[in-house]
Order: C-alpha cells, then structure tokens, then sequence
C-alpha cells in the first residue's frame, strides 16, 4: 500500500506519523491516508480496533496546537483527539516538550 507518510508497526501498536505546516491541510491528508488504510484493510478482510484508535496532534509550540476535534473519516467513523496516548508503555502526550 503506497502512503505518503510513514507507517511504524511494533507487534500489535501502529502509528502514522504526519507533518504538514498548516493544521488544516495536515487534516486533509491524513483523512485521505486513513481513507486508503481502512480501504485496504477492509480489502485484505481486517479491520482496526475502533475503540482503541486515537489521533493525537503535537507541535514544536504546545500553545499552537488547535482544538481539532474529531476526525471524521468519509464512511461515517470518527477518530477520536486524545490528549495523551499510551505507546508501547510509554505515556506521550501534548504538553511534550521538544527542544
């Protein structure tokens, strides 16, 4: 499956990592990937975990990051925002500091 982004899978734990300088078209993009990967999924008689997928935005600036709400996927799905994830043990969430 070809993607734009990257796609890092660690036994059942998989992220989608995204990076665009607008919040809105980073939006864009990824409810057209996600559009492919349920598509594809969906192909090959799998499906993700609805109650455990998650999106979480971060920015270099913690006060940048806007109220983004739900992701609203073309088939009627939503992704939930999170303001914390658990990845493989470890807690990340938006007030991160990266510098």
């Amino acid at each position: 499956m070809e993607t734009k982004g990257k796609i890092i899978c660690f036994a059942d734990h998989t992220v989608l990592p995204y990076s665009n300088n607008s919040w809105h078209m980073l939006e864009s993009e990824e409810l057209k990937e996600l559009v492919k990967i349920k598509t594809w999924l969906s192909y090959h008689k799998l499906s993700s975990n609805k109650h455990k997928t998650k999106y979480m935005p971060l920015s270099s600036y913690s006060n940048n990051i806007p109220d983004m709400g739900h992701l609203n996927i073309h088939d009627g799905s939503q992704t939930p925002a999170a303001k914390s994830v658990n990845y493989l043990g470890i807690l990340l969430n938006e007030n991160m500091k990266w510098d």
